[in-house]
């Protein structure tokens, strides 16, 4: 897990990127609050400027949970931090702070992918429907198939062609992951760590907004909606200073 540092003292904030976008692209807009506080921003394996997976490795929510369990566990991080994620790090987020509760003050979950409880919601079913389609196809130049994951989720992402390297293997990523849409959560072991937990969405996909009720219920958290930026809730006016607010409210 590559890491960066942005400031150097205050409150800790660790922001976990999703899919596509490494951590300096997703985290754009929060780099001014690096003035009062120390904002840690890990890329998650396989993302540049990391290393490329091993061979024959997948994009794998599980295993980069237990390497954010590690970070908070390990020498920089002296205090429960404020662990804040988007989409696809939003579920990382989520399974580490159940798996270590002691190391999260606060928990902010922007756009999680719906989870397997509201599967069976009928905008839910056909949103999953075609994630589960978009990934098994392999006609798709990865220009194409980006463009069509892009709509599907609601994200605005320039494509160029021919795609830059980086793009091209952050899209290699997102085409062959282990669906993070079917983690499975120990709601309770967040809930009953009584941190402070807020799940916003960007107000543009009633699959998005289906699945985000669901994990705020599920956690006693606040719900909030940020529109504006659609699925990249990160970039949406006010984001920053809305997630840095929620964060130190414990």
């Amino acid at each position: 897990m590559h890491l960066r540092t942005w400031g150097a003292a205050g409150p800790t904030l660790v922001l976990v990127h999703g899919s596509i976008l490494g951590g300096r692209a997703t985290w754009r807009a929060f780099r001014g609050l690096a003035d009062r506080n120390r904002l840690l921003v890990p890329t998650r394996r396989g993302y540049a400027p990391g290393p490329p997976l091993e061979p024959g490795a997948v994009e794998d929510h599980e295993r980069d949970a237990a390497d954010l369990v590690e970070l908070l566990s390990g020498p920089l991080v002296d205090e429960p931090v404020h662990l804040v994620g988007h989409s696809f790090g939003a579920v990382v987020a989520l399974l580490a702070a159940a798996a270590a509760p002691s190391r999260v003050g606060s928990l902010t979950l922007l756009e999680p992918p719906p989870l397997p409880p509201v599967h069976e919601r009928p905008a839910v079913r056909e949103w999953v429907g075609g994630l589960e389609a978009l990934q098994g196809r392999a006609d798709l130049a990865d220009g194409a198939w980006l463009r069509a994951f892009a709509q599907l989720v609601g994200a605005e992402i320039e494509v160029d062609e021919p795609l830059p390297r980086e793009t091209a293997r952050h899209v290699g990523l997102a085409r062959s992951a282990r669906p993070v849409w079917r983690a499975e959560v120990d709601y309770r072991a967040v809930a009953a760590a009584g941190m402070v937990a807020t799940v916003v969405s960007g107000g543009h996909a009633e699959a998005f907004e289906t699945g985000c009720d669901d994990v705020a219920e599920r956690l006693g958290a606040e719900r909030l909606v940020v529109p504006g930026a659609g699925h990249n809730v990160p970039w949406a006016p006010g984001a920053a200073e809305a997630v840095e607010k929620l964060s130190h409210a414990r």
